[in-house]
This record gives C-alpha cells, sequence and structure tokens, in this order.
C-alpha cells in the first residue's frame, strides 16, 4: 500500500511538471501566433516554423516529444476554445484542484494522528510507533479516491478540449441555421478548418475563412459534372488575379479531393491555370443553403453576406462596387423547391386548405431548375405541374405534347402550325406553376395550364381541327399479323440507326412507327403520315428505311398487309397565334 502511494505521489509530481511545460509551450505559441497573423502569408509560415523548433528543444526536459503543435496553415487556427486554450485551463485547475486537496487531507490527517488524547494522563501526549497504522486506513482510502477521480477527470478534459470535440460542439450540422443576405458570417465559421486541393501539388492543405478575413471572399460552389461550372471558373480565376490583395475567389465541392484534384489536373479548360478548391465540403453547403450549382455567394470586408449569386454576375464592375461598399444592382439567385407550389409558404399549405395556386413569371428565375416538375402531396399523388424557366414556344409544346397523347397521338413540330409572322415573343423565358388542392386528373392539369398561359402570356395556342393533304396509313387484312405479345421484349431502334439499317418495333403501339416515320422519312419534308388503322395493341415490324424514300416504304409495308395513300383529311393542328387582348 505504500509503495502505490508513492507511485501515485509520483504521477501527481509529473502532472505538475507536464502542466507547467503546457503553460510555457502555450505561452510560447500563443505570443507567436499573435504576431504572426499580422504578418504576409510568406513571413507567417516561417514564424511558425522558427516557433515549433523552440517549442520542441523547450520541452526535451520533460519529454514532450509526442506534443503535436501544428501550422495554422494546415489545422484549425481558431478561437481559444478551439485551439485548446480553455482546454488546457481544465487540466490546470483540476489538477490544483486535486492537489491542493490532497495537501489538506494529508496535513488534516498528521495533525489529527500526531498527538492522541490519553485518557489517563488527561493530556494530549505523542502517538507511538505502530499505532498509527490502524488510523492510516481511512486515510489511504480517501487518497486512492482522490487520485482516481483525478486520473478521469484529467482523461475527461483532455477529450472536450480537443479539436475535434470542439468543433462537434459548435459546428454541429444539427444546430446549423442556413444564412440569409444580410447576416454576419459567425465565429465558429470563420475558423472552421476546410480541406483544399491544387492541381500539380500532391496531398491536401487546410485553410480557414479567416485566413482572407477583410477581403471580398466569393464562394463558388461547383461539381466535376457541371459544365457551366466548369466553363466560368477560368473568368473567375482572372478576376481573383486582377484584384488580388482584395478579392478571393474560393471554389468549393462536395466531392472528394483525389476526383477534384485529378479533374483540375486533367481538363483542358483548367489544367493550365493551377486552380485550387475546397473539397469534401458538407458544412459550408448547409450554411449558405443552395439547391442548384453554380452558385456564388458574396461575403464582404465585413463578413457580412452580400449576396448569392450565379457566376456571370461575378465581374469586375460587380466586384469593384463591392470593395467600394456601394450599392450594386445584383441579381439575386434564391433557391426553392420546384417539387411544391412556388413560393408559397409550408405553413399555409398545413393552416389552410389551398384550393387553387398558380403564378407566372417573366424572365428567368435563377433559382430554380429548367424543365417541367411535377408537384406531389405527402402521399406521392400529382397535384401540380411547374415549367420552370422555358421559352413560351417550349411551354406550348409541352403542354400540346400532353394534350395531344392523351387523345393517343404522338406530337412533334409537324402538329404545330404558328399564325403569325413576328415570332420573337414566343422566345421570352417563363415560369408557370399550378396547383390544386385535391389529387388532380393531369389531363385536366395540362387544360387549366394552358388557359393561364393564353390569358398572360399575350399568345393564345389552342388545338382546331384542319384539312391538310397528308399520307394516310390502313391496315387491308381483317387481322394484323404483325401483333407481339404484351409479356415481350420492347425494342425500338428508330433513332439508333444510320439510313438503310434495319429499323425493329417491338412492344410497342403503332403510333410509335408513325412517329418514326414522319421523323425519319418525312423529316425534311412538309409531309406528315396519319394512322388510320385502328389496331390498338403493340406491334412487331422490322423495315429498311430511307430519308424521302416513299416507295420503298411503301413496298416494305404491303409485307405486313399495310397501304399508304395520300388523301385530304381533317386531322388535329395546335394552332399558336396572337392573343386579340
Amino acid at each position: 500500500m505504500k509503495a502505490f502511494l508513492r507511485l501515485m505521489g509520483g504521477v501527481c509530481a509529473v502532472g505538475k511538471l507536464s502542466v507547467q511545460a503546457l503553460s510555457r509551450t502555450y505561452k510560447i505559441v500563443g505570443t507567436a501566433r499573435k504576431r504572426s497573423l499580422m504578418m504576409p502569408a510568406c513571413r507567417r509560415q516561417e514564424c511558425e516554423r522558427l516557433v515549433i523548433n523552440t517549442v520542441f528543444f523547450s520541452t526535451n526536459s520533460f519529454s514532450l516529444r509526442p506534443l503535436r503543435i501544428q501550422k495554422s496553415t494546415e489545422k484549425n487556427t481558431c478561437n481559444s476554445r478551439v485551439t485548446g486554450k480553455w482546454g488546457l485551463r481544465r487540466v490546470k485547475g483540476i489538477f490544483w484542484c486535486f492537489f491542493t486537496a490532497k495537501i489538506c487531507i494529508k496535513k488534516c490527517w498528521k495533525f489529527r494522528y500526531r498527538y492522541l488524547f490519553s485518557s489517563q494522563n488527561g493530556a494530549y501526549e505523542p502517538i507511538r510507533i505502530g499505532r498509527p497504522l490502524r488510523g492510516l486506513k481511512p486515510y489511504t482510502v480517501y487518497l486512492i479516491t482522490l487520485k482516481i477521480l483525478f486520473c478521469v477527470c484529467l482523461a475527461h478534459a483532455r477529450q472536450s478540449s480537443s479539436p475535434e470535440a470542439a468543433h462537434g460542439v459548435a459546428l454541429s450540422t444539427d444546430s446549423i441555421k442556413p444564412l440569409q443576405i444580410g447576416d454576419t458570417i459567425p465565429e465558429a465559421l470563420w475558423h472552421m478548418p476546410l480541406q483544399t486541393v491544387k492541381a500539380g501539388r500532391a496531398g491536401s492543405t487546410t485553410v480557414t475563412l479567416n485566413d482572407y478575413r477583410g477581403k471580398l471572399i466569393i464562394l463558388d460552389f461547383w461539381a466535376t459534372w457541371c459544365t457551366a461550372c466548369v466553363a466560368a471558373m477560368p473568368d473567375l480565376h482572372q478576376l481573383q488575379a486582377k484584384f488580388e490583395t482584395e478579392l478571393k475567389v474560393l471554389s468549393v465541392t462536395y466531392e472528394p479531393s483525389d476526383k477534384a484534384r485529378q479533374f483540375l489536373e486533367n481538363n483542358k479548360l483548367l489544367k493550365d491555370l493551377n486552380i485550387g478548391s475546397i473539397t469534401d465540403d458538407n458544412m459550408l453547403k448547409k450554411y449558405f443553403y443552395h439547391k442548384l450549382i453554380p452558385h456564388c455567394v458574396w461575403i464582404d470586408q465585413k463578413g457580412v453576406v452580400r449576396a448569392t449569386t450565379r457566376p456571370d454576375a461575378v465581374n469586375a464592375i460587380n466586384v469593384s462596387g463591392i470593395i467600394d461598399n456601394q450599392t450594386v444592382g445584383l441579381k439575386m439567385k434564391r433557391d426553392i423547391d420546384a417539387a411544391k407550389p412556388l413560393f408559397l409558404k409550408g405553413d399555409l399549405l398545413v393552416s389552410n386548405k389551398v384550393r387553387h395556386h398558380s403564378i407566372f413569371i417573366e424572365e428567368t428565375y435563377l433559382g430554380l431548375p429548367v424543365g417541367p416538375k411535377i408537384h406531389r402531396n405527402n402521399n406521392g399523388a400529382a397535384v401540380g405541374l411547374a415549367l420552370c424557366n422555358i421559352p413560351l414556344l417550349g411551354i406550348y409544346d409541352y403542354l400540346a405534347r400532353k394534350l395531344f397523347a392523351g387523345k393517343g397521338i404522338l406530337y412533334s413540330s409537324k402538329d404545330r402550325y404558328i399564325a403569325a409572322r413576328d415570332t420573337t415573343g414566343l422566345g421570352m423565358v417563363y415560369t408557370i406553376s399550378l396547383s390544386a388542392d385535391t389529387v388532380a386528373d393531369m389531363n385536366r392539369v395540362y387544360k387549366n395550364m394552358l388557359n393561364e398561359v393564353n390569358r398572360y402570356s399575350g399568345w393564345k395556342g389552342m388545338i382546331e381541327k384542319r384539312k391538310r393533304n397528308c399520307y394516310v396509313l390502313r391496315h387491308t387484312a381483317e387481322e394484323p399479323g404483325f401483333l407481339s405479345g404484351t409479356d415481350s421484349l420492347k425494342m425500338n431502334t428508330f433513332f439508333k440507326s444510320k439510313p438503310g439499317d434495319a429499323v425493329r418495333l417491338k412492344g410497342y403501339p403503332i403510333k410509335y412507327l408513325v412517329a418514326g416515320i414522319n421523323s425519319f422519312v418525312f423529316g425534311r419534308s412538309d409531309d406528315l403520315l396519319v394512322d388510320a388503322t385502328g389496331i390498338k395493341g403493340p406491334v412487331d415490324l422490322t423495315l429498311q428505311l430511307e430519308p424521302g424514300n416513299v416507295e420503298r416504304l411503301i413496298a416494305q409495308l404491303k409485307c405486313y398487309n399495310l397501304t399508304l395513300t395520300k388523301e385530304e383529311i381533317e386531322t388535329d393542328v395546335f394552332v399558336i397565334r396572337k392573343s386579340d387582348l
């Protein structure tokens, strides 16, 4: 027991010397860091190397070689909480509390048992040798318990003061609230370590936003698959070189470092620019929420989020205006979910029964994708539709294609007729959204959306019956012999074959044959093929087609008892004209 107590006393002595060494090390590093932050980046690294050598030299006598002191450019140069300042104070505080408690217990115990009261003499007398052993047992228990608690608390303080634990508290993904325009960057985000790679340089380094504090910072979110992102990076790189002392452009991607570095080294647009990028990002995209890339975030010299834009807004005029703290008319990019009713808050959908909601926006909205998006409720049922950032002619074509499909016809540009000479207005980009309160009949949604477009666009599109000279496809036999089973393998090679190759249509309705002939044979002419066979089931046909060769087509169709004649018949035509209003 005495040997164990001596061992624990030695542990406390070594702990005391270690805390003193840590205090000495922290003072050296803290003083050097304060001075290095005021230096240029080129001199800062030299200063840090000198500090590391000094620290290792000064701690040799305490056997603290394993102490990890990292460069500020490779690890987080964070506030006192993350760098370990508070952790060191906890260790010192815990040690001195237990050390003081040990001394107090020992002194009190010695004072208690140095003189024992003698009932025979009625006074205190010195303790005899051997008598304190019976009274030493409680003292031993107290001291052992005290030192065990000290070791446990010391380990807990070391764990809680590590940078990883500090970041887990300060930057928990569950507690991150996306920053809005006008918000100030939180201090924890300034000092968050960001892994970066650079073309032509092996490995990765770590930087922080704080390294560029006082400059205009532009975060350019990109990915290797985003062609628009890659196309904009050379211009951003040139702008960075022009405003070298006042601007910092940081490319940010969620993709792994190896993939990003390989892409930056091999891409023909970027390989000669020596561009770097932040990789493996899962925090910045939460602070600066977006659904679409490219996405650029402007952070001014005061740490305020000034704007979120596309890369085409990052030009010399706008950058100079932000640097000079002027009002710049930037077109903001605010991403929203196109799968929900546009610009309608979720609490309104919950607390109110929205019977009908529609919106019609002129010009491109930067926070929406391009194309159609069906609105669905919580059960996955369709309740509406959004057509985002599409030219007016494209909107009409989309709605006409859906309405023709409801009649069993595959719509093509030959089914469209524009009754106007000046068609420039059909190139205007619009976004339209329409939602209902119940599960929608999509055919009814298409009709209602067409009415909305006709009402507000200045144009009018509708399906009309018109007589046209067309080729008519008919079947002469009582029962077609080219039907395929419903469970057979589907095949359609109309748009995968070269002129003169055999094309195969199997498992599809005959309207796909009509659409293929209109595109492949009559594609360069005004001729149109119309189906009048009345066949409903899937077919199995093999033909050899050539553009414009109608005679060869007629000869091959005879093998399947199909005839092709030119007649004047009444067909459905989607007519677009300027509105009278």
